[in-house]
């Protein structure tokens, strides 16, 4: 349905505006000239009688015109206001794009639109590999990367293929158009479902692991770990600085462990991460399990400034080591980790100046901290239950504010550098257990510039001394100096220091160390008062017995800490003052034959040499 919008017209002439005379005059007379005035009054007059046609003429014309404007207007009023009435808007529509589409209107209009605003969204990116309708700079998403919801999820730019351009299935897709490609364009993280990876706890996803490792990299994003990945090969990482945050952190407790399940890295026997010669790589957050405790490694670090915070390991035979690189390796730090079924736990073998702080060792595993190079770690307020405790080098080491549970668990093979400051050494002894006990071993055979201050020696009974165990086992050593030992609680120990004839000398600042009481060794004394205390190079004892009827008998042996000692006896039988000089042997002075009691002040002397040279 249309309306005539254009009815017939009259002909007529157009008169020009202006009084009807002066228009009559101009045009009949355009050059008023002397010819004016020879015109007659009858010509004259015609010409107006013809004028005066002509008008009435064009009159008529225009009112046929304006009858003929009505009933246009009266047409199109009836047109517009029974339009929709009669009207197929789908058929209108449908014929709009089809003559649209024929003329190349549309898809030129699509092409617009979709390369400024529109995202296309596809299953997957084989779906996307051979879409047909999609144009240089258009943006797309994928729904998954091999099915709709598997994890895979990305969004890629359609851009023309340049020379450099290498098809991998992971940067870049290959379109249908072979003069397009799909480039993968990230925003805060990446996942290695984005690039292929399957991360269903089953596939090997090694390959994948180590190119996300990289792309994150090139891209500056952190790798975002969200599913359960196998590595069953050598993952060798040399591209640079990366954040690989796991999305199951949850960490083993002393009586839970982290299961496969749970876990976002699953090892397989020739499975492991190394980084090698690049600095600043984070593994944060992230469970990793192995197969079975003594059988692989989980993080190898060959490189520099790296971190390893708040992560979990399950079932190793090392679960972090520090190895030699292609570049220096040192000033890595292990933070708020956990360990469960590790044979070693952390391996300090290269590097330096590192940090291991506020770890946890439980009991089902072997070693704590071993290695044969720590120089410059701080290790410091972690929890060592483990069944053998930490070897370690120790030169120009600080060993700090740490706890650990049981006797023989700390040693040191350096000679000098060392600080061993603020620990807690735990534990008991069982009855019958007679082999030598101690908080801390040196088997340097010389030893010497230390600190050893502020630690503490406890039991669950701190009432009892254990006459096997000792602060600082020196059977190795041969000479021992230059030693700061300050400030240690050790009275549950029979000894300050076990083991050897080794030298033993110029201490600095010895002081204030509780020592275990005085060994009662004779049936018919019993001890009253026992106190030790450590002040530089010399040790005062104090203690009192009461006594059967004895006579110059062998009463107590002092700790055998001092090479010479100085003792005052005084017998409450008497007002005498006995002194004598000997070795730790205390002794009761003069005749009695009663039951009496007796109060000994010694004085001992830390020093290896001729009692003369001491002034005696």
């Amino acid at each position: 349905m249309s309306a005539n919008f254009t009815p017939e017209m009259d002909d007529y002439e157009k008169i020009k505006k202006g009084p009807i005379f002066i228009r009559f005059v101009l045009e009949n007379f355009p050059l008023i000239t002397d010819d004016f005035d020879a015109m007659t009054y009858y010509g004259a007059l015609c010409k107006i009688v013809d004028y005066m046609k002509k008008l009435i003429d064009n009159e008529t014309a225009l009112e046929n015109n304006m009858t003929a404007l009505y009933d246009a207007y009266n047409q199109l009023q009836n047109y517009v206001n029974h339009y929709f009435d009669n009207l197929d808007v789908q058929e209108e529509i449908n014929n709009k794009l089809d003559e649209m589409a024929e003329s190349g209107e549309l898809e030129t209009l699509i092409a617009q639109y979709l390369s400024i605003n529109a995202i296309l969204g596809f299953d997957n990116i084989e779906s996307l590999k051979n879409a047909e309708y999609v144009t240089e700079g258009t943006f797309v998403e994928t729904y998954g990367y091999y099915t709709k919801g598997d994890g895979g999820s990305a969004k890629y730019k359609v851009r023309e293929i340049i020379n450099t351009d290498v098809i991998d299935n992971e940067k870049i897709l290959a379109l249908n158009d072979e003069n397009l490609v799909a480039e993968l364009m990230l925003e805060d993280s990446l996942t290695p479902e984005q690039i292929g990876a399957k991360g269903d706890g089953t596939t090997d996803d090694s390959t994948k692991i180590l190119h996300a490792m990289q792309i994150a990299t090139e891209y500056k994003v952190p790798l975002q770990l969200v599913g359960q990945y196998v590595i069953d090969s050598s993952i060798e990482f040399t591209t640079g600085a990366l954040v690989v945050r796991g999305s199951k952190a949850q960490v083993p407790t002393l009586i839970a462990e982290v299961s496969s399940n749970q876990s976002n890295l699953i090892f397989g026997e020739n499975g492991k991460i190394e980084t090698n010669g690049v600095a600043n790589v984070t593994f944060e957050n992230i469970a990793m399990t192995g197969t079975a405790k003594g059988t692989g490694k989980a993080i190898v670090l060959k490189s520099f400034k790296n971190k390893i915070i708040n992560c979990s390991f399950n079932s190793f035979d090392i679960a972090i080591s520090t190895e030699e690189g292609t570049n220096w390796t040192g000033e890595n730090q292990i933070v708020n980790c956990n360990f469960t079924n590790i044979n070693k736990c952390i391996v300090l073998n290269n590097g330096s100046d590192g940090d291991i702080n506020g770890c946890l060792a439980p009991g089902n595993c072997n070693y704590f901290i071993t290695g044969s190079y720590d120089a410059g770690f701080k290790i410091e307020n972690n929890h060592d239950y483990t069944t053998n405790g930490s070897e370690l080098n120790g030169y120009n080491l600080n060993f700090i504010g740490n706890y650990v549970d049981g006797w023989n668990k700390l040693k040191f093979s350096a000679n000098s550098g060392f600080n061993i400051t603020g620990n807690m050494f735990i534990g008991n002894i069982a009855d019958g257990d007679t082999s030598q006990k101690y908080a801390i071993k040196f088997t340097a055979a010389t030893v010497t510039s230390g600190n050893i201050s502020g630690n503490m020696l406890a039991s669950n009974n701190n009432n009892t001394a254990f006459d096997n165990l000792c602060f600082i086992e020196l059977s190795d050593n041969t000479y021992f100096s230059n030693v700061t030992i300050s400030a240690n609680n050790i009275r549950i120990a029979k000894e300050l220091f076990h083991g050897g004839s080794a030298t033993k000398n110029f201490y600095t600042n010895i002081e204030q160390n509780t020592k275990a009481s005085a060994t009662v060794t004779n049936a018919n004394a019993t001890k009253q008062t026992d106190n030790v205390q450590i002040n530089g190079n010399v040790v005062i004892a104090h203690t009192s017995y009461t006594l059967s009827s004895i006579n110059n008998s062998t009463i107590a042996m002092l700790p055998n800490i001092c090479d010479y000692w100085i003792h005052c006896v005084k017998m409450n039988n008497s007002d005498t003052y006995w002194t004598y000089i000997g070795d730790r042997t205390i002794k009761a002075q003069g005749a009695y034959a009663q039951a009496t009691s007796m109060e000994v002040m010694s004085i001992g002397v830390r020093f290896q040499g001729n009692i003369a040279e001491l002034g005696f």
